[in-house]
């Protein structure tokens, strides 16, 4: 049963024993998330149950049905949200943990346009029609089914999906992009610098790390363009990679902090995001930021 028929057939309640277990799944989630004060809609945790299942049954040959009901023990919800809340609180910890601090604006206005360049190469490598013009990174392994949650996109696409939540990069931009309007105002719009929130800071350096790494020249680097073939773009990926290089350093320097960008940055396991295992609920915030 293709997967449209086999949800239709949910809804309808032609499976009822496997729709009360996937009801039953998404709750537990929901609930040991909320017991951590952690608010997650259920709309995404069904979407990525769904995405997993999906997953899972490509992978075993089975149809969605069986996968569900053989392969998604009766703790999976409750295992899976609690791994989910413990990387949300270490990454809510590791932004909390940079400092405000004052950079020339000059670095400012490059760091807002190396974050519009993630979202950018984001957006080329991730879209729709990026399985037939981009590739998995080398350092992805074939993926395994497990019990685990999905990955972001489609079979084939797994290594595609930016390790940064785009939410982050969203919040990055408008932090530093507020920085400016606020430096701008008042009776010296010459400032030479301003006061960056350290949080904003935090969320800047952890994207642009990720971007580095995804252009890294090789096998697998991202492109700047959609077409299936060399192009005049082809050389874009390597020199904004330089460029990040050189900006990360700038910022590591203002925070007067050792360069953490390449083999020491903030780096996950191969096809992980900074949500670990929870990959699939990429856009969760903790209750206190709703």
């Amino acid at each position: 049963m293709c997967h449209e028929r086999w949800w239709e057939g949910v809804v309808m309640g032609q499976t009822e024993h496997q729709s009360s277990k996937f009801q039953r799944l998404v709750d537990d989630f929901a609930d040991t998330c909320r017991a951590r004060g952690i608010q997650v809609s259920l709309p995404v945790i069904e979407h990525g149950l769904r995405e997993r299942i999906d997953e899972v049954a490509y992978h075993t040959g089975v149809d969605a049905t069986a996968a569900l009901r053989d392969y998604f023990a009766d703790s999976w919800g409750a295992q899976m949200a609690e791994r989910f809340c413990a990387d949300v609180e270490a990454g809510e910890a590791r932004l909390a943990s940079i400092p405000d601090a004052v950079i020339a604006v000059g670095l400012v206005g490059r760091l807002v346009a190396a974050l519009g360049q993630a979202q950018f190469f984001a957006a080329v490598n991730t879209g729709p029609d990026a399985a037939t013009t981009t590739h998995r990174r080398p350092a992805d392994p074939d993926h395994e089914p497990d019990s685990g949650p999905a990955t972001s996109g489609s079979h084939g696409t797994t290594g595609l999906a930016p390790c940064f939540d785009v939410h982050t990069a969203a919040d990055a931009t408008a932090g530093l992009g507020l920085a400016l309007s606020d430096a701008s105002i008042g009776p010296d719009v010459a400032v030479a610098k301003i006061e960056i929130p350290g949080r904003v800071l935090a969320q800047t350096r952890e994207v642009l790390e990720d971007l580095v790494r995804r252009l890294e020249p090789g096998p697998g680097q991202w492109r700047a363009c959609g077409c299936p073939g060399p192009c005049d773009e082809q050389d874009i990926p390597s020199q904004v990679h330089d460029a990040l290089r050189d900006d990360l350093e700038q910022l590591d320097l203002a925070l007067d902090q050792n360069p953490t960008h390449g083999v020491q940055g903030h780096q996950y396991p191969s096809g992980q995001t900074s949500h670990g295992d929870a990959q699939v609920l990429p856009f969760t915030r903790p209750a206190d930021r709703h």
